[in-house]
């Protein structure tokens, strides 16, 4: 053979086992990039499902919020009752102070007594021998002694009101 065939037949040798090489290398690199791609899709699936959990952690997130925010919307409705409440309350024992400095004694115990001091005014008036002055002078006491007693019915209106206001304000508490 001659010197060109045989130049000629190494450089084709020398070009298969060089094809042969690369071959196997590109074989590698397709298997790398095949294990690659495969990794990828698990690690696109894993992204995935942990998106998912985040997207499902936000939304249970803004359920917890609204939950929140209507709990903090009815405090703050009862709070507002509760105010209102207790300012009627303290109207209400406003009140009660201002009727008690308003009274006079007890009641019941004057208008008992002065009841029986007009009878027995009364009784002298009729079964005693008085004379004119006397008997004006009676009258006249009388007279005043039954204003008091309208007064003092009066005042009995004004515990009464004071008994209904504690009421009431036991009802409010």
């Amino acid at each position: 053979m001659t010197e060109v065939a045989e130049t000629n037949l190494e450089d084709v040798e020398y070009l298969r086992a060089k094809f042969r090489e690369l071959k196997t290398l590109a074989r590698d690199e397709l298997e790398v990039l095949r294990r690659d791609r495969d990794q990828m899709r698990e690690y696109k699936l894993i992204r995935d499902e942990h998106n998912k959990e985040v997207k499902a952690l936000i939304e249970s997130v803004k359920a917890e919020r609204e939950e929140r925010d209507r709990i903090n919307k009815d405090i703050n409705e009862a709070k507002e009752r509760r105010r209102a409440i207790h300012a009627q309350l303290k109207s209400v024992y406003d009140e009660i102070r201002d009727l008690r400095s308003n009274l006079v004694g007890s009641p019941s115990n004057d208008q008992r007594r002065m009841m029986r001091r007009v009878e027995e005014l009364e009784w002298r008036q009729q079964t005693e021998q008085i004379s004119r002055d006397e008997e004006v002078t009676i009258i006249e006491e009388i007279a005043r002694i039954e204003s008091q007693l309208v007064k003092i019915g009066e005042e009995k209106g004004k515990q009464d009101r004071i008994s209904e206001q504690r009421r009431l304000a036991r009802k409010l508490k």
